[in-house]
């Protein structure tokens, strides 16, 4: 059988890594990062769909909604944000958050985008 994970690794201030995991191998490439300024957890529904297939071939699609907490790392006006974890309880993300936290000296804030002027 064959598997493969995604993950994130960060160099503390200096770049950060989106990468693919198969057989033990990382694949990605590094970027740096600048204009993050904090942490922030957010939770949401979201919907999973699969199709289940019987004996007969016969195919029955089945729609699920479950709830989900992210951790971002994100700019001051939380509208450029990364990716760094999905978790199943809000308990879960927030004690990776704090981990995360005093590794990398950002604060958890809670999700306030700032709103964007537009010109008419």
């Amino acid at each position: 059988m064959y598997t493969a994970t995604t993950g994130l690794i960060i160099e503390i201030g200096v770049k950060i890594k989106f990468y693919i995991s198969a057989l033990g191998i990382k694949q990605g490439s590094w970027r740096k990062y600048k204009g993050f300024s904090c942490l922030v957890l957010k939770t949401s529904m979201k919907k999973r769909d699969n199709t289940l297939v019987n004996q007969n071939g016969d195919g029955v699609s089945v729609t699920e909604k479950f709830q989900s907490t992210e951790l971002y790392l994100m700019d001051n006006s939380h509208r450029k944000k990364i990716l760094c974890g999905s978790f199943d309880t809000y308990s879960e993300a927030k004690a990776f958050a704090k981990e995360v936290s005093l590794l990398i000296g950002y604060p958890i804030e809670k999700f306030s985008p700032k709103r964007i002027q537009r010109r008419s």
